[in-house]
């Protein structure tokens, strides 16, 4: 039996959500008014004239049983024009799942749209590839109550550089980042920078101690993500490049290849590739407080305009569209 999300509109387009997990573009694709079945694997005519795609999970087409279960549904609805689906974030990583099974599913294309957070150029899983990277949601991370004028004020600030992510040994994805912040940390102290670096993995915050901590931070750092390639330079963009900006807080992350597909360098967007570097451009923004904040601020404003969990349901609603109609299946990589 399915479990259905329904919208007040009368017959309301409708996803079929095969992915089996939360998802906070599906979230806002409900708040728009799509309706989302889910666990539905013989839809009838009626639901299937409603249908804007079947969103189905990356992981499960490398099982060579969901495989097939997949192509019998998309077979099924092939007729009716209903395209499939996924969004990967967690490429170029895949959670290290054997390459030979990868190329296997490339070769395949099991899917219409390929929708991933991170272009890689080895595999090609679906008809249509397009870059479609994390957003902010920005109904938990946001400005909550402090003006971008408060920001200005350089007393309001009760530290120089925080992050907070995961830095747990027993996870060897870690390893790299906690390499990263143990040298940097004696860099900065000997400075006499006040820092925090918090290992959420051991120190919960909750989401207004995160947002705190983001707003009295004059310099809010990213580093790595457990989906990146050791050796490879990083590419997507986690939540957090686009949740700190959200709530007003100044980003200085490391370099990321699709940074400039999202933010203007310079103006939006400030980063760095080394350790050194990282140092220096710290060194550089504590001393010119106010061009932080006009990176910040522009940041803000984009996010607000362009990277919201809102912005990514439109676009997937007409890419889903395009794809119905032809007009991106076998068309090139494009971007948001």
């Amino acid at each position: 039996m399915s479990a259905v999300v329904r919208s007040n509109a009368a017959k309301p387009p409708a996803l079929l959500y095969l992915n089996g997990k939360a998802n906070p573009v599906v979230s806002a694709l409900a708040a728009q008014g799509v309706e989302i079945v889910t666990d539905n694997w013989q839809p009838d005519a009626a639901l299937t004239a409603r249908l804007i795609g079947v969103w189905v999970n990356f992981y499960h087409l490398l099982q060579p049983g969901e495989f097939l279960r997949v192509r019998r549904l998309r077979r099924q609805l092939r007729a009716a024009g209903v395209p499939f689906m996924v969004w990967n974030r967690d490429a170029p990583g895949y959670l290290n799942k054997a390459a030979w099974r990868l190329h296997l599913l490339s070769a395949a294309q099991p899917v219409d749209l390929y929708a991933t957070h991170a272009v890689d150029e080895r595999y090609r899983f679906g008809r249509a590839e397009v870059y479609f990277p994390n957003a902010a949601s920005i109904e938990r991370y946001n400005l909550s109550g402090v003006s971008l004028e408060t920001l200005r004020d350089p007393a309001y600030y009760a530290w120089d550089v925080s992050c907070f992510c995961g830095m747990t040994p027993r996870r060897p994805e870690h390893h790299d980042r906690i390499r990263f912040f143990a040298a940097l940390s004696e860099r900065l102290l000997a400075k006499g920078c006040k820092i925090r670096f918090v290992d959420t993995e051991t120190e919960s915050l909750s989401l207004p101690q995160q947002i705190e901590l983001i707003q009295k931070s004059r310099i809010n750092l990213n580093y790595g993500a457990t989906c990146d390639v050791p050796g490879q330079v990083p590419s997507g963009m986690p939540e957090r490049v686009f949740g700190i900006p959200a709530c007003g807080g100044f980003l200085l992350s490391d370099h990321r290849s699709h940074a400039a597909e999202d933010f203007m360098p310079g103006r939006e967007w400030a980063d760095f590739r080394t350790l050194d570097e990282a140092e220096m451009k710290i060194e550089h923004f504590l001393a010119r407080f106010d061009e932080s904040r006009d990176i910040a601020e522009a940041a803000h404003r984009r996010v607000m305009a362009q990277h919201t969990y809102a912005h990514r349901a439109q676009r997937l609603m007409d890419l889903l569209a395009a794809s119905r109609a032809g007009l991106v299946a076998g068309g090139p990589r494009s971007s948001p």
